[in-house]
């Protein structure tokens, strides 16, 4: 019966908000065409997952799925299971499964509020001050109608505290398939973004550590002993220290490029094979010593993550780089960090605003509130943990990382909320906390009329400047006109690195030949093959208001000079030079189009769009 009191939060959450942020959304983001950078680059990888089921080429579907070094492909899998039946890839709709995710996240908060124990008023209080710091967080609105994946990480993070919140009570055990809701919250948490899952881990390690120190010390104690009782017969011990070995002797010339990676990497798979054995062979003995926990910990959260890494190298490689906090670049692409207060404050000062500022001081409080409870009952409160998981990942953010982007927290968000509001029912004195929380709920609502906080400068993640994406339109516009996409054609995509539309312009291209069901390929290493007869084709697109060999175009001249062997002429009849490049017996031709005219365009002083398109003679 009491149900029926949250009736209107529901309806003013999930009816009345969402129906007015998509209204405000749709009629002042005029460039809902583009998703900028990483959504643009992701969205390029759901085209292609879409191209594979389109073609019934499963097999490197799942290859394309699995094949993820640097970016995981849950969200591209999603995406593409639901417009896999279009012919036309429309750019709009991407965000919209944002949108979903938000949704999600408000069911969820109202799910964790209603199944923690504590009074009714409480619960309504919570979720009502939740509810209105959601729509009252820039960090939320900006990203609910984008192709980012910072609110899909918000849920999944929430869903893994509340998981982990039922594990770490003294009633686990009873709790209907908890094992594997750990397993698939932190899994795919680590499939939204690899550091996301990393983070979490780390963070969780170091809590069970210092909450079961004992317990954990003699665990690791156990498996060193096993490790090294006998060696004669542990031939992966004895593979090991021929790879340490290795690493610690050969002269560095052996270890050039990627070999002193593939030695990490091998020495990575045989630890945790070793360690995976050891779990299996161990289980009943270790469950009789009460180990438990700390198996459940390594058998459904840590070793799935590990074995997901271990299946290609190159995601070995480049997730042993972010584990080891090797990023050098600070808050923009390019600009060498400098380690003063701003750069260590950022973290911190993106929780410093009217609202969350308070959440920042109630997570904080959680920390002692959760604490002295946890060392008079031995009990783990939910606003305990979560408060120490975030706090803890924002101190590793902030001084063993690099790479200082705001939006590293954003996915925190929705739980400081829910985390930081669930600190007051550690408060006894039930007055006192009512008191606090219809304060809160108060404040936050008298916040929620502030309109220009879910107004458009807080939705339109593409920005609201229609300038912005001339280039990429007017590349789109051209290459349509003019029909200069073949199958197989190869784009080079000479556009600065840290130029805005660099990225957007490989979209709209690759959205082209979506519709025109033709394949091109924007992997500059297809160079190296150019004798195969499928590509016919090559695009040059580039920004700069130089000569044919200068600025960010020199870039691709260097990289064929170091594989071919060029020689250069200038045809005074096509005004263009030809570059006819030879690899052993072979003789691959690039001539200018004569049907295909030079596209020169003055976007503004210091910004030109140059195309060239040049025909291959295969001999």
């Amino acid at each position: 019966m009491r149900l029926i009191f949250l009736l209107p939060i529901f309806f003013f959450a999930f009816l009345f908000l969402p129906i007015k942020l998509y209204k405000l959304y749709n009629d002042t983001c005029i460039n809902k065409d583009f998703l900028s950078w990483d959504g643009d680059l992701r969205a390029i990888k759901t085209i292609e997952l879409i191209n594979h089921l389109r073609n019934f080429d499963l097999v490197s579907y799942i290859i394309s799925i699995l094949d993820a070094p640097t970016w995981p492909t849950f969200r591209n899998f999603i995406e593409s299971i639901f417009l896999f039946s279009t012919n036309s890839i429309s750019i709009e709709s991407i965000p919209i499964f944002t949108m979903i995710t938000g949704i999600l996240v408000l069911v969820l908060i109202a799910y964790v509020c209603l199944k923690l124990e504590t009074s009714f008023i409480t619960k309504f209080l919570i979720l009502l001050s939740s509810y209105f710091s959601i729509y009252i967080s820039k960090e939320f609105l900006i990203y609910s109608f984008s192709a980012m994946l910072e609110i899909q990480g918000a849920f999944f993070f929430l869903l893994s505290i509340y998981f982990l919140h039922q594990f770490y009570s003294e009633e686990y055990k009873s709790v209907p398939n908890l094992k594997w809701k750990l397993f698939l919250s932190v899994f795919l948490l680590f499939q939204t973004k690899y550091p996301y899952g990393y983070l979490f881990v780390f963070s969780l390690l170091i809590f069970h550590l210092i909450h079961y120190f004992s317990d954990t010390l003699f665990f690791a104690l156990r498996y060193l002993i096993y490790l090294f009782y006998s060696p004669k017969k542990n031939y992966r011990l004895f593979g090991l220290s021929i790879l340490f070995l290795a690493m610690l002797f050969l002269p560095s010339s052996f270890l050039k490029g990627k070999v002193s990676t593939y030695l990490k990497y091998f020495i990575f798979i045989l630890l945790i094979l070793d360690f995976t054995i050891y779990l299996i062979r161990q289980k009943a003995e270790l469950i009789n010593l009460k180990y438990d926990r700390i198996l459940i910990l390594f058998q459904f959260i840590i070793l799935p993550i590990l074995f997901f890494v271990a299946i290609h190298p190159d995601r070995f490689g480049s997730s042993s780089g972010t584990i080891a906090h090797v990023q050098s670049e600070g808050n923009l692409v390019g600009v060498e960090v400098t380690k003063d207060l701003a750069y260590y404050s950022l973290f911190v000062n993106s929780l410093m605003d009217a609202t969350h500022i308070i959440y920042l001081i109630l997570l904080i409080s959680a920390i002692f509130l959760g604490y002295k409870n946890y060392k008079n009952k031995k009990e783990i409160h939910f606003s305990y943990l979560g408060s120490f998981l975030i706090l803890l990942s924002i101190f590793i953010l902030t001084f063993l990382t690099g790479n200082h982007q705001s939006r590293h927290i954003y996915h925190f968000i929705p739980a400081v909320f829910l985390v930081g509001l669930f600190s007051f029912d550690m408060i006894r004195i039930e007055k006192l906390k009512l008191f606090f929380l219809l304060l809160l709920s108060i404040f936050f609502g008298f916040k929620i009329y502030d309109f220009y906080k879910i107004s458009s400068p807080n939705l339109c993640f593409s920005g609201k400047e229609n300038y912005i994406y001339e280039l990429p339109r007017k590349v789109y516009d051209l290459v349509k006109e003019k029909n200069l996409l073949e199958d197989g054609s190869i784009i080079l995509n000479a556009i600065n690195p840290i130029h805005l539309n660099k990225a957007d312009t490989e979209l709209v291209l690759e959205k082209l030949a979506f519709e025109k069901k033709i394949k091109i390929d924007f992997d500059t290493k297809r160079l190296r093959y150019y004798q195969d007869k499928k590509h016919k084709k090559i695009l040059f697109i580039w920004d700069s208001c130089d000569g044919f060999h200068n600025g960010t175009l020199g870039n691709y001249f260097n990289y064929l000079s170091n594989h071919f062997q060029i020689e250069k002429s200038y045809s005074s009849s096509l005004h263009s030079e030809i570059i006819v490049l030879k690899e052993g017996i072979g003789k691959i031709e690039l001539v200018k189009d004569p049907n295909s005219e030079l596209i020169r365009m003055n976007l503004d002083p210091h910004r030109c769009l140059q195309i060239h398109t040049y025909k291959m003679n295969h001999d």
